[in-house]
């Protein structure tokens, strides 16, 4: 079901009984801004989004993306993997990848690339050094 995002702030407000006056006191913006969003008749820019995902504790894509978009964006494991799926259009994968982008949480992408990189660098060496032993081969060095 495709939600707004007045209602999926709204959602997030009532689960953590907070009213939209201390979402924005803790966000550091008027209080009209806050009721503009709950209403629907304006969206925040990216960054109030995060920084209302963050007062609210959650992560920001549970305020940016609706269900769908989420789910597109979770990868398929398993058989249903290889299962031939409706063909989407490139604008689809465009938006989808804005979506993604838009709700990454970057205190946690930082984070985990601080742990993932150096294993990367690992691989790549490893990578190298096969790949030069290949070539050597080859040319019966």
């Amino acid at each position: 079901m495709t939600t707004s995002f007045a209602e999926r702030l709204e959602h997030q407000l009532k689960a953590r009984r907070m009213s939209g006056r201390a979402l924005a006191e803790a966000m550091k913006v008027n209080k009209m801004t806050v009721v503009r969003w709950r209403r629907g008749e304006n969206e925040p820019r990216q960054a109030n989004a995060r920084a209302a995902a963050a007062a609210l504790k959650i992560p920001a894509s549970t305020l940016l993306l609706d269900e769908e978009e989420a789910d597109a964006l979770t990868p398929t494991v398993g058989a249903e993997a290889s299962a031939p799926g409706p063909t989407r259009r490139p604008s689809d994968d465009a938006t989808a990848l804005v979506n993604r982008i838009a709700a990454l949480d970057l205190e946690s992408t930082a984070e985990a690339l601080r742990r993932v990189v150096p294993d990367l660098m690992t691989v790549l060496a490893d990578a190298r050094a096969y790949a030069e032993e290949r070539r050597r081969q080859e040319n019966g060095l």
